[in-house]
């Protein structure tokens, strides 16, 4: 249950800064490290799915709220 939550918390934040980032499209390393981030972020997220799905994903999500609400 721990790791579901750490998992969430760093794919929610990892969303948040893919977010705020301004891609320079002439730019082939901003547009390899948005893709990068992207690409990372879409592997958090199928963990998260796949291990953390079913029952657990809701206690894990309830957890990780009240977590971040004591933070």
């Amino acid at each position: 249950m721990e790791q579901c939550i750490i998992l969430y918390n760093e794919a929610k934040w990892l969303g948040k800064e893919i977010n705020s980032i301004q891609v320079n499209s002439y730019s082939q390393s901003s547009v390899n490290n948005y893709n990068n981030k992207v690409e990372q972020h879409t592997q958090m997220t199928s963990a998260f799915n796949k291990d953390c799905a079913g029952t657990q994903s809701e206690s894990a999500y309830r957890a990780a709220q009240k977590l971040n609400a004591e933070m």
